[in-house]
């Protein structure tokens, strides 16, 4: 049972990751860019990823790596 918890909650953080890149995205993605309806969803999740990564990677050069991935 314990492993079954573990994986869940291990998904559960997966998947609120996708939910926040996305989100992150979507702003940026409305406003910037006149995509198709159905474009939108996954241009915005790249940009989020984009986005985060860029950020950890400049943070990481005063912080310390841990704690700027999270």
């Amino acid at each position: 049972m314990t492993i079954l918890l573990n994986n869940l909650a291990e998904l559960g953080g997966s998947l609120l990751w996708v939910v926040l890149c996305s989100l992150g995205g979507i702003g940026l993605t409305y406003r910037a860019f006149k995509l198709h309806p159905n474009e939108r969803l996954l241009v915005s999740f790249g940009l989020g990823l984009v986005l985060q990564n860029w950020l950890a990677n400049l943070t990481s050069q005063v912080l310390p790596v841990p704690l700027s991935f999270w």
